[in-house]
């Protein structure tokens, strides 16, 4: 091979690295893009905004805990007890990060400005989702509740231990503690109590159940 050819080959080689190179940086610089889009959407979007408020709630749970309620129950319960509650407390709602809750609690309280689902569509993810929440979280009275074969249409409470009705406290109370949360109970009631006293018919307990949740929700901002 003469020095002119060789010469040749070398510019086509070079040409091709150049113009492959410059392919790549395209695709990259695409795919960049792509995942910005989908990071921007993460901090700005109602991801974000879904993400922060699931903070501040498991937050305020934990600090209503942490600054009210355990020290004044501490005398109540031995040390045993106090530290099981300590551990409930720190996973509260874990289930939420739950693809089936994630998505069924995102899209019925920051719904998508183009959703893909109907209304109704929304409305029976959501029930699925919090059926599979009340039924993973011992701190619902819900998950107390038991459903007969032979009398399906009366529901029949069971006590709920004294570490769970502690835990449902500490998450009622979280609404009106710390950090505001900003849903629909902003200012709508003064305290746990007075939330409590105009959703207890509602609510399905056992006499025992009930007794522990009056006994300590006056404890509660």
């Amino acid at each position: 091979m003469n020095t002119y050819s060789f010469i040749l080959l070398l510019i086509l080689c070079s040409t091709a690295l150049v113009l492959a190179v410059y392919a790549l940086l395209q695709l990259i610089r695409k795919k960049d893009l792509a995942f910005m889009k989908v990071l921007l959407y993460k901090v700005s979007g109602r991801e974000q905004k879904y993400r922060s408020y699931l903070k501040k709630h498991i937050k305020n749970t934990i600090d209503v805990w942490k600054d009210v309620l355990r020290p004044a129950v501490a005398s109540d319960l031995d040390q045993d007890l106090l530290s099981e509650v300590d551990a409930l407390i720190a996973s509260h709602d874990e289930s939420k990060y739950d693809d089936l809750e994630w998505q069924g609690y995102l899209d019925n309280f920051y719904p998508a400005d183009e959703p893909s689902l109907t209304k109704e569509e929304v409305e029976i993810q959501f029930k699925y989702a919090w059926l599979h929440h009340q039924h993973l979280n011992e701190h619902h009275w819900q998950y107390w509740v038991l459903m007969e074969d032979d009398n399906p249409g009366k529901p029949e409470p069971l006590d709920m231990p004294i570490q769970h009705v502690l835990c449902m406290l500490a998450d009622w109370a979280s609404f009106r503690y710390g950090e505001r949360l900003n849903t629909k109970y902003d200012g709508e009631f003064n305290s746990t109590r007075e939330w409590y006293d105009a959703n207890k018919e509602k609510q399905i307990m056992t006499d025992n159940t009930r007794e522990l949740v009056e006994k300590y929700i006056d404890l509660l901002p």
